[in-house]
């Protein structure tokens, strides 16, 4: 639990922290989710495409690595995304988007952007990592899983399980920028670009000052 000046404590681990003079900021995950996706558009192609989001896209391994921005990517994508499912709700009565809307929603956008802590009252602004703060959470998997264990969010086992994590960086139209760690620990993992369909972990964050 971590009750940063003058709020109310919150419940998350820490991965990161930035001692920059004018950043001053810790980074901390919330309980991960389970078989997300990053978002499934609507069958119907003519009325919907995913590939419009303000969201910078990251072309190249390299530069996705170094991309750090969760919040803003988060902003953008929720906002965009969820403007256009109610906008297409509202303007055609057969559309619906079941990544998107109801208990059972499965987008990784709006499972990490809505995430709520019971023990912060306040509403800290939690987001989906980019690709190069998933790579700094995994770097220290054995910490997270050993913290994890001591707050019950695990009871055995890890959070890391096999296959993708998914992040808030985007490549393109279909794809985003995912950890895959399928073949690991006998294999290579790393980053890489994969359709946004995949299903897989995402981890919410939040920046936290000090």
């Amino acid at each position: 639990i971590i009750t940063p000046k003058g709020t109310s404590p919150i419940m998350g681990i820490v991965f990161y922290v930035d001692q920059a003079a004018t950043n001053n900021h810790f980074f901390i995950i919330g309980k991960p989710g389970s078989n997300k996706i990053w978002f499934n558009k609507n069958i119907d192609g003519d009325h919907w495409s995913d590939s419009n989001t303000p969201a910078t896209d990251f072309l190249t391994l390299t530069s996705a690595q170094n991309d750090f921005n969760g919040t803003q990517n988060t902003s953008s994508e929720y906002s965009y995304l969820n403007t256009t499912v109610t906008s297409l709700e509202s303007t055609y009565s057969w559309y619906t988007n079941p990544c998107w809307d109801g208990p059972s929603a499965t987008s990784a956008i709006k499972y990490a952007h809505n995430y709520t802590d019971p023990t912060d009252p306040t509403g800290t602004q939690w987001y989906l990592p980019a690709a190069g703060e998933v790579l700094r959470i995994f770097n220290v998997y054995p910490q997270m899983d050993a913290c994890a264990l001591l707050i019950g969010w695990i009871t055995s086992g890890t959070m890391f399980p096999s296959g993708f994590f998914l992040s808030s960086t985007e490549n393109g139209t279909n794809n985003t920028w995912m950890l895959e760690t399928q073949s690991y620990p006998w294999g290579a993992w790393g980053i890489s670009s994969d359709p946004k369909t995949n299903t897989g972990v995402a981890f919410p964050a939040a920046s936290i000052a000090f």
